[in-house]
């Protein structure tokens, strides 16, 4: 049995530990791509400084501690003619941000237009991502750097280049909405496990994992009372119910989900949902089999463990 669809295409991707660390600055690219990403953190800016990518035009995003479980994490999408003048301005200025990406070709292809064009588009795709929390005040234009239809296709080919990179890089601004995933994998077509969770209130609510986003499904209900205030994740519950994501339901002990949503980790979802502190691998459990999703995830990493050894063994 395959363990990947016969539908999935791999992809390659190179990255280059420049210090040999994980933690240091990371050169990323893809075989038969022009593009070059490089990664630094705010403090390793002034060794990043020294590369020469950082001398090129290029667009850049910026991104705050990715990991922290009270919100989205920030980010600003910016381009410059000089990465390096306009980064040394952004850690004057922006005390937010933790990591920083700046993206250029390595055949100095692109001008600066072509650049103008790139950042507007990035901007357009975080805003309807919807994973990060977007610093940046205006939209530029598209079509400001005054590029003709065939430079611009060459930077919506780029960009879906960079849209397979920054993410294993743990940048997803650029990551497509929720509900694209949600109908792309159509309940018709899909087969995929869906994950249940009750409380005593009558809150239920579904969820699914697609891309390695835990989702939970519009729909879902949730604990509204608030005896239960004290958990790491109120400042997210807090704020999906001031975005609307979460609104009151006729019942005055739910609130509903009025949209998909994406949390990072099942825990996370958990405690949303309950109101208090939760263990998501123990409290989801499956809908067909009643497994915990520790469970779950158990038997289907021993399943795909054992489709690699037939592989190997067959060949």
């Amino acid at each position: 049995m395959s363990v990947l669809p016969s539908d999935v295409i791999g992809q390659s991707i190179k990255l280059f530990l420049v210090d040999g660390s994980p933690n240091g600055l990371v050169v990323a690219s893809i075989p038969n791509w022009t593009g070059s990403v490089v990664v630094a953190s705010n403090l390793d800016l002034p060794r990043l400084m020294e590369r020469p990518e950082a001398d090129r035009a290029g667009c850049y995003i910026l991104q705050s501690d990715p990991d922290a479980e009270e919100a989205l994490p920030t980010a600003y999408i910016g381009q410059a003619r000089k990465l390096s003048t306009r980064l040394t301005k952004h850690q004057r200025e922006k005390d937010w941000w933790v990591r920083v990406a700046i993206i250029s070709t390595s055949d100095f292809s692109f001008t600066s237009a072509h650049y103008m064009a790139l950042e507007s588009k990035m901007i357009q795709l975080a805003k309807q991502g919807g994973h990060v929390a977007l610093d940046n005040g205006n939209s530029p234009d598209e079509s400001a750097g005054v590029l003709g239809e065939a430079d611009l296709v060459d930077v919506s080919k780029f960009l879906s280049q960079l849209r397979i990179l920054l993410p294993v890089l743990g940048f997803n601004a650029l990551r497509p909405p929720v509900s694209a995933k949600i109908a792309v994998n159509s309940p018709e077509h899909d087969v995929r496990e869906r994950f249940e969770l009750g409380h005593s209130t009558g809150a239920a609510a579904r969820a699914v994992i697609i891309d390695g986003d835990f989702i939970v499904l519009a729909g879902s209900s949730a604990n509204a009372h608030k005896e239960f205030a004290h958990n790491n994740y109120r400042h997210l519950r807090d704020k999906l119910i001031a975005e609307g994501v979460m609104v009151p339901s006729e019942d005055t002990r739910l609130l509903t989900f009025t949209k998909d949503f994406a949390f990072r980790s099942p825990s996370a979802a958990a405690a949303v949902i309950l109101n208090r502190q939760a263990n998501g691998p123990r409290d989801w459990r499956t809908e067909r089999t009643n497994l915990t999703l520790s469970e779950w995830l158990a038997r289907r990493d021993e399943a795909a463990n054992s489709d690699i050894e037939e592989q190997e063994a067959a060949e």
